[in-house]
């Protein structure tokens, strides 16, 4: 259940197709947030691992990390109405930052790949938490 702010009014659907369109998207947003958690204790396990064949990390996925970070961070910023959903992106926003710090740590092959998939699922959260919010605020 989403709480709208005072007089104003979100752009939840009416019609019962298009809101299970919203729950499907909802859904994918959950969804998202555990392969990200998944990925990211995954990546915790190959920083301990003896590989010492040395990584690299995608640059280009951490642009699109930190872009997409920054834009949900305003989007957030913009709404006064906190449900689970909003509390659970937010807090899905520490990954980020954790991700971002540890990016120009010297990785091992296995570790980078751990990383770029981390980085990917984070990726994949971030922009569809980004189309929820805005189709939901009607914010574009």
């Amino acid at each position: 259940m989403s709480y709208e702010p005072a007089n104003y009014k979100t752009a939840i659907p009416r019609d019962l197709p298009a809101q299970r369109g919203f729950q499907d998207h909802i859904n994918g947003i959950f969804n998202s947030a555990s392969q990200c958690l998944l990925t990211l204790a995954s990546l915790k396990l190959a920083k301990d691992s003896q590989d010492t064949k040395p990584g690299v990390v995608d640059k280009g996925l951490l642009k699109t990390v930190q872009s997409n970070l920054d834009v949900l961070r305003r989007l957030l910023a913009c709404i006064a109405a906190v449900d689970h959903t909003t509390y659970m992106m937010a807090r899905i926003m520490d990954v980020a930052t954790m991700l971002l710090q540890i990016s120009s740590e010297p990785m091992s092959d296995q570790q980078a790949r751990k990383f770029n998939e981390c980085a990917s699922t984070l990726a994949d959260f971030l922009d569809r938490s980004i189309r929820y919010l805005s189709d939901l605020f009607s914010i574009h």
